[in-house]
């Protein structure tokens, strides 16, 4: 299974940092669970300034929840505790048009992270499902400071050998693996992009959480598929 861990740090009982302050103790494995999620909440009144977000504070945040999240006693040491230098990370980010993406900041930070623990940079990826919203957005710009890669999901393609399959008749859009093709069972199948398949071994998920009116609070991740 590919590893994925998701930076808003979210155990069943949470922790919480503020960024700067003495980490807490990690929180102990449960030897009799298959699995246990944690969850770090990191907080720093100065990360936002009117809304914009400010990076030395959300640097900060990053590098001290890093640290709290693993244990470790420095930031390198905690990055190369989720990966090796032979990974190639992708960084899932939310780039399409509105207000409630992703934001730069938190995107450098963790890049910034993953160069210092000696990641190459063309061993780190920053990718969302279309290249058109991450150009709009200005990852191009980020991916060409720091010279990691960027992609998107629609245009490298889908793995027709992974997917998940419903019951349920899905609404294809332009883009979508099976768009505007003819079969009865068009539709039911969620495709796996090769990004995930053939070109990254670890991903880190930095989608921001959204309020959705049926599902309730949710994060975008929907172009893994």
């Amino acid at each position: 299974a590919l590893p994925i861990f998701c930076l808003f740090f979210t155990s069943l009982v949470p922790a919480r940092l503020v960024a700067g302050a003495n980490p807490p103790a990690p929180i102990a494995p449960d030897t009799n669970s298959v699995w246990q999620g944690r969850i770090l909440i990191v907080e720093q009144p100065g990360a936002t300034l009117a809304f914009a977000p400010q990076p030395e504070p959300i640097r900060e945040m990053v590098k001290s929840g890093i640290k709290a999240f693993t244990g470790a006693k420095n930031e390198t040491a905690a990055w190369l505790s989720l990966v090796s230098t032979n990974d190639k990370v992708g960084i899932k980010i939310y780039s399409a048009p509105g207000a409630s993406g992703t934001r730069k900041p938190v995107v450098e930070a963790v890049v910034e992270g993953l160069l210092a623990a000696g990641l190459a940079p063309k061993q780190i990826i920053v990718w969302d499902r279309r290249l058109s919203d991450l150009r709009q957005a200005g990852f191009f710009d980020l991916a060409e400071r720091y010279h990691v890669r960027i992609a998107g999901a629609v245009e490298a393609g889908f793995d027709e050998k992974h997917f998940y399959e419903t019951a349920l008749l899905g609404k294809l859009v332009y883009g979508d693996h099976e768009f505007g093709k003819i079969g009865d069972d068009i539709g039911r199948r969620s495709y796996v992009s090769t990004l995930v398949t053939s070109n990254i071994t670890k991903i880190i998920n930095l989608v921001p959480l959204l309020n959705h009116n049926l599902a309730g609070v949710v994060e975008i991740g929907r172009a893994h598929v």
